[in-house]
């Protein structure tokens, strides 16, 4: 025999959900933020620092940066304690753990700030923050940031409340009434289901109740009994709530009377600033003997005139006379969204369906308006008996027997300010389909400055110039990583007592500095543009991110050179030889010229030669250089003066031009005698390596031998020959030819060796 007591919980459990699938309300805010109407839940575990038991959570507070006045704004949130079983309403400990909810809005956000930018809290420095950034997935560009600190200093109430609830008078527990910041809602006094809802003229409505009520149908067969349920049938009989600013969580048990039986269903619902939100799993069991389940949300008169709208019907007119609409329905994965608009307000529903666990189950549309009394269904009205957009869901059983199986379902609905297009409800579909991404990153405080450099040292002067070196400290004392930057401080006057007034008065450089390196790097940087024959004294000092200065390094002191004049410094080009010329002072006596050279992009200078000074034998100087390769060549001179200081002039530039056809130039001597080496040089214009040949041949035009086999690409190149061949002996005194080959060129010249 069928135990009774077992099918009814069953039932109690079809109801709870059905029940309140349409208790979702919210409006709109102003078109141009991104997610005004979102939510953002986080658990504890998005923030390891703080969770596991270790922070009370009246020491978290939520703050938003500004970045245009770098100021900052505490935002509403609460943190809603859960227990391990998912209760809201079991007593907690006081500190954050991994399953409590931090609770707020997305559209709090504002600037992401610079991480050396903090609250002024000094309590708060002494622990991590937390930023959350929040991305828009369909709009990955889209971002906004809050910031999650903690202190004892600051105080929940100095932020404004989004939610408030109002419980109902002694007599009448049921009607207790919340208020978002857009929308209220009460509920009725015999079952406390909702049964009014208004949108202010604040948000956009007209400040009507627009709710006759929310209707429920449960019909099957039990045993020898008809299942005939509606909202009717069911009574209030308790509710717990918790309140904060961002969400009140409503938790209620109605009272279920059935063949002298009662069975208690309990609803939990969430509400928002501007939505509410109801998911759940619906067990439908086949002893139920279920046909029909259908749950909807009938508005009343002064919803007249309103337009009604989903993915496949509207416009379609609310006047409580029966339209011709298309019942289909959407299923997981895809959403479904209805849209009522008008005068009074807009109503947007957004409902996914999943039928993956539910068999003998027709799911369609359930849409009504009327004023005959009638229903959709043909089951009896309720309420004031005329339907006015009466819209919900509607499952029927199928031809293959009573409907069972599970049924989970998500509903969040939004209330939006009057006479919205077709548009909205899709652009808030699309939203509740893909809900912002967060990301938590810890950040810490940076009190410690970086340590103090303390060898500063001028390794080299010169007429304009001091060159330094020192040692890279690290950023928190001498640990940590590298500083984020050097300030350089230098006056000819020597630093004394008096250091605030010597820095006033110094020239600070920050500019061109380098970047400093990893702690106990030598680092160096050479400082320009002063005068000659003064003593400068210098100390430079380290920052970190968070603008933490080092103290003072120790003085550094120098005497700049008497300058040398160059008056001119220039280059000519022939073929692969850059002949420089450069001219100084009548005053200049140095003691010698190194020419440098760096090629192109590269860098580093190379040392290539030293010319010695003329003395009193003239100022004009001449230096070439013979290159191998086309290309850019950037040339300067070091002065190296008597008393060991260096100058460096400018840098000048040359440009040495590819080759446009090979060529062999006469060999340097001509003639040369048997035991001396004479210079072959060539040059080769393609820019891949190719084959190429210098050969030697006799009077009666015979093959001596190769001076070189191989391959080269576009240069220029030189071979030294003594008159030897490769066997090691040496041609007679004589006239030979020299020839160069290469892929589709030949290229002749004679020479001549004479006898010893």
């Amino acid at each position: 025999m069928l135990r009774a007591g077992k099918w009814f919980s069953a039932l109690g459990a079809t109801v709870v959900l059905l029940t309140g699938l349409f208790l979702a309300i919210a409006r709109a805010q102003d078109a141009t933020v991104n997610r005004p109407f979102e939510p953002i839940v986080l658990t504890g575990r998005s923030f390891a620092d703080f969770s596991g038991d270790q922070v009370p959570v009246g020491e978290l507070f939520l703050f938003a940066y500004d970045a245009a006045t770098q100021s900052w704004i505490q935002v509403p949130m609460q943190i809603d304690q859960v227990d391990t079983a998912g209760s809201f309403f079991t007593d907690q400990d006081g500190l954050l753990d991994d399953n409590d909810q931090i609770v707020f809005m997305a559209a709090d956000g504002k600037d992401q700030a610079p991480f050396n930018q903090w609250i002024d809290d000094a309590e708060a420095r002494n622990f991590p923050r937390y930023e959350i950034q929040l991305t828009d997935p369909m709009n990955p560009s889209g971002k906004t940031w809050l910031y999650l600190y903690r202190s004892t200093a600051l105080h929940h109430d100095a932020v404004k409340s989004y939610m408030k609830y109002i419980p109902a008078p002694a007599d009448k527990p049921a009607a207790d009434t919340i208020q978002g910041m857009s929308y209220i809602q009460s509920h009725n006094v015999g079952n406390g289901l909702p049964d009014y809802l208004a949108i202010p003229e604040s948000a956009g409505g007209n400040g009507l109740d627009i709710m006759d009520r929310l209707k429920t149908r449960i019909k099957g067969k039990f045993l020898f009994f008809s299942l005939n349920i509606s909202e009717n049938d069911f009574g209030f009989k308790m509710s717990n709530v918790k309140q904060g600013p961002v969400r009140i969580i409503r938790k209620s048990i109605i009272g279920l009377n059935f063949i002298n039986q009662e069975f208690n269903i309990e609803i939990v619902i969430k509400f928002y600033p501007y939505s509410e939100i109801i998911s759940g799993n619906l067990p439908l069991d086949s002893n139920l003997g279920l046909s029909l389940l259908r749950v909807s949300v009938d508005l009343n008169r002064n919803a007249n005139g309103m337009q009604f709208y989903n993915q496949n019907n509207g416009p379609v007119l609310v006047d409580a006379n029966n339209d011709n609409v298309n019942l289909d329905i959407l299923t997981a994965p895809d959403l479904n969204w209805d849209m009522t608009t008008g005068d009074p307000g807009t109503i947007v529903k957004i409902v996914k369906i999943n039928m993956d666990s539910l068999q003998n189950a027709d799911p369609s549309l359930y849409y009504w308006d009327s004023s005959a009394g009638d229903t959709q269904d043909n089951t009896d009205d309720t309420g004031d008996t005329l339907s006015y957009a009466d819209s919900g869901i509607k499952i029927s059983k199928t031809s293959s027997g009573n409907i069972t199986g599970k049924f989970p379902i998500f509903i969040e609905s939004f209330f939006l300010a009057a006479n919205q297009d077709k548009a909205m409800g899709e652009q808030l579909r699309d939203q509740v389909a893909n809900p912002l991404n967060t990301l938590s990153t810890q950040q810490k405080f940076d009190a410690v400055p970086p340590a103090r450099i303390s060898d500063l040292n001028v390794i080299a002067a010169t007429d304009f110039t001091l060159s330094f070196e020192w040692t890279a400290p690290g950023d928190d004392s001498l640990s940590g990583g590298p500083a984020a930057a050097y300030t350089l401080y230098y006056s000819t006057v020597p630093l004394e007592s008096d250091t605030l007034g010597w820095l006033q008065n110094a020239t600070k450089v920050t500019d061109g500095l380098p970047t400093p390196a990893a702690p106990g790097t030598p680092q160096q940087f050479t400082l320009e543009n002063l005068q000659s024959q003064v003593t400068y004294y210098s100390v430079i000092t380290a920052v970190d991110d968070f603008g933490n200065e080092s103290p003072l390094s120790n003085v550094a002191f120098k005497q700049t050179t008497v300058a040398v004049q160059l008056v001119s410094f220039r280059s000519s080009v022939i073929q692969n030889e850059i002949h420089l010329s450069w001219q100084v002072g009548a005053n200049a006596n140095p003691a010698n010229f190194a020419i440098e050279r760096r090629q192109g992009s590269q860098p580093a200078w190379e040392e290539i030669g030293v010319v010695r000074s003329k003395n009193d034998a003239g100022n004009s100087y001449n230096f070439i250089d013979r290159v191998t390769r086309p290309g850019t060549y950037f040339y300067r001179l070091r002065q190296n003066n008597a008393n060991g200081q260096a100058d460096y002039s400018a840098e000048i530039q040359a440009e040495v031009a590819v080759p446009q056809q090979a060529q062999l130039s006469q060999n340097y001597p001509n003639p040369f005698r048997l035991g001396q080496t004479s210079v072959i040089r060539y040059s080769l214009p393609s820019s891949q390596p190719q084959p190429v040949t210098v050969r030697v041949y006799n009077l009666l035009g015979q093959d001596l031998g190769a001076l070189f086999s191989g391959r080269q690409s576009a240069g220029f190149y030189q071979i030294s020959w003594d008159g030897r061949l490769a066997s090691g002996v040496r041609v007679s005194p004589g006239v030979y030819f020299l020839v160069l080959e290469t892929p589709g060129q030949r290229v002749i010249r004679k020479l001549t060796i004479m006898p010893y």
